[in-house]
């Protein structure tokens, strides 16, 4: 079940850690308040500030466990790189989201196993959450059968 999926894993296991996190949004403020909210799980996180440069990095070689982007970027958006990272068969876990204005934030989710699994309303501080437990859903085998 998708809400199954997205469950963090439960703290007697200790805070999942993820090790690099790419952050994607045109505003230097929303990218600083994004890198110091999600390097809570994360060892490295790090940013650009345009579509363009989402891409090189995402294509060019470097390696992200999680993809935390703003949907409208300069050049090419956030949902194009997902889309087109699906195309090429990247299972990077994308957060992509449509503004940072208010304590809430509407996210879409992809785990690499579908373009779009969810998308919900979450408040900002549950970002890192969120963040870690797409990441370990993204990792759990999925057996033939199952429903997604």
């Amino acid at each position: 079940m998708l809400a199954e999926a997205l469950t963090v894993p439960p703290a007697s296991r200790g805070p999942q850690r993820l090790d690099a996190v790419l952050v994607a949004d045109p505003d230097p403020e929303n990218r600083r308040r994004l890198a110091a909210l999600l390097g809570q799980r994360a060892r490295e996180c790090d940013e650009v500030g345009s579509g363009n440069e989402l891409e090189r990095r995402l294509f060019g070689g470097d390696t992200y466990d999680l993809i935390v982007c703003r949907a409208l970027l300069d050049g090419y958006s956030g949902l194009s790189a997902l889309a087109r990272a699906r195309v090429e068969g990247c299972g990077t876990g994308f957060i992509v989201y449509s503004s940072l204005a208010s304590p809430w934030l509407r996210v879409f989710l992809s785990d690499g196993r579908a373009t779009i699994l969810s998308s919900r309303v979450v408040p900002f501080g549950s970002l890192p959450d969120l963040a870690a437990g797409l990441v370990a859903a993204a990792h759990r085998p999925v057996s033939r059968g199952a429903t997604p």
